[in-house]
């Protein structure tokens, strides 16, 4: 804008104007005689300003020149959006949140590339497996934990990953990678026996006989004990060997359980040093098959 002052004098009017000043954000003033009245250069930089990520944001001055301009990128609160879930699968997912565990969801044409992944059901196509895993070393087996759906590599399959990790043999029932020294209520049929060693201790005290018994000694030097056959129950063809030991004048005392018999009788005293018996079982009572009478006193004959 160009102005010029024009005193009262020289013209044909009257007036009298003789400096016109400029306001904010314009320049050129004051102008007396002649001049240019121009707008003021902000700070604001000439370009096109928000796109589709960010806004344009901009201050103007009371005499509406835009005095600062930016670009603000466009972040919406969760709060301010009608609905702001996800769901996946069985899992319901708030829009900037974090979720570790989806169940009920099916992956199609999926790539794993590293990490440890949770697999309940279902299977991974090699193809989709990338080669940076399927070259990773994997010396041992995969095992699937029913409780927590983790696939474990090992170099054995511990019980943990079986669905079954006991076998029960008659009336035991053994843990796989254990040991068990006894099996009772067990059949062999076509067996052949190239060594057997039948156990024998030496008791001076009241004993039940157990299943790895084969020879009890009873010592009854400071009094009488009783030995306790275990149940014929079950136990057909079973046999045990008694014998005392002792010269004294007590007696060791071979009893039964439930009321079962030794030949007809509840018991069987062994009174002589020496005395021997040997009983087998018949599936109900016990019955003598040998019996070794011992020395008639300290210094006597047999």
């Amino acid at each position: 804008m160009v102005l010029k002052v024009v005193s009262g004098s020289s013209g044909g009017g009257s007036g009298t104007v003789t400096s016109v000043a400029t306001g904010t954000g314009l320049t050129g003033g004051p102008i007396t005689t002649t001049g240019t009245v121009s707008l003021a250069n902000t700070t604001v930089t000439a370009g096109i300003y928000g796109n589709a990520t960010t806004v344009s944001q901009v201050t103007i001055n009371a005499q509406g020149q835009i005095t600062s301009a930016a670009n603000v990128a466009i972040a919406i609160a969760n709060t301010a959006i009608t609905n702001g879930n996800i769901t996946l699968g069985n899992t319901t997912i708030g829009l900037g949140n974090t979720a570790t565990t989806v169940g009920n969801l099916t992956l199609n044409n999926v790539t794993i590339n590293s990490g440890n992944s949770t697999v309940t059901t279902g299977s991974i196509g090699y193809a989709n497996i990338s080669t940076a895993l399927r070259t990773q070393a994997l010396t041992g087996y995969l095992y699937g934990n029913a409780n927590t759906g983790n696939v474990t590599a090992a170099t054995t399959i511990p019980n943990a990953g079986l669905a079954n990790s006991t076998a029960t043999l008659g009336n035991t029932a053994i843990t796989l990678g254990s040991t068990t020294t006894s099996v009772g209520n067990l059949t062999l049929n076509n067996v052949t026996i190239n060594g057997l060693n039948t156990s024998l201790t030496t008791k001076s005290a009241n004993y039940t006989g157990t299943l790895i018994d084969g020879t009890i000694l009873g010592n009854a030097s400071t009094g009488n004990i009783t030995i306790t056959l275990p149940t014929s129950v079950g136990a057909t063809g079973r046999t045990y060997a008694i014998k005392k030991i002792d010269s004294s004048a007590n007696v060791v005392i071979i009893a039964t359980t439930s009321s079962q018999t030794i030949d007809a009788f509840t018991t069987e005293i062994l009174a002589r040093q020496f005395d021997a018996v040997q009983v087998q079982s018949d599936g109900a009572n016990w019955v003598i098959i040998s019996f070794v009478p011992g020395r008639n006193g300290t210094s006597g004959s047999f």
